[in-house]
């Protein structure tokens, strides 16, 4: 079974949301491997952010497909 990415409203789909989705999965490793490099440990629900993060900007994929193919 196929998904229809045309039935996603336009707000998930947009520019905006795109980048900053992006800005906010930047922001988060960054703010990650500062823990890391000052602790020397991550925590787990630390770890998982990035994969929450992660996981959210998959969602942008159809977007970037169109913008990188202008």
């Amino acid at each position: 079974m196929k998904f229809d990415f045309n039935k996603i409203p336009n707000f998930f789909l947009g520019k905006y949301y795109s980048i900053f989705l992006l800005c906010v999965l930047i922001s988060v490793i960054c703010f990650v491997m500062y823990v890391w490099f000052e602790r020397g440990y991550v925590t787990i629900d630390q770890g998982l952010s990035i994969l929450v993060v992660f996981m959210l900007n998959l969602s942008q994929i159809p977007y970037w497909k169109e913008y990188f193919k202008k």
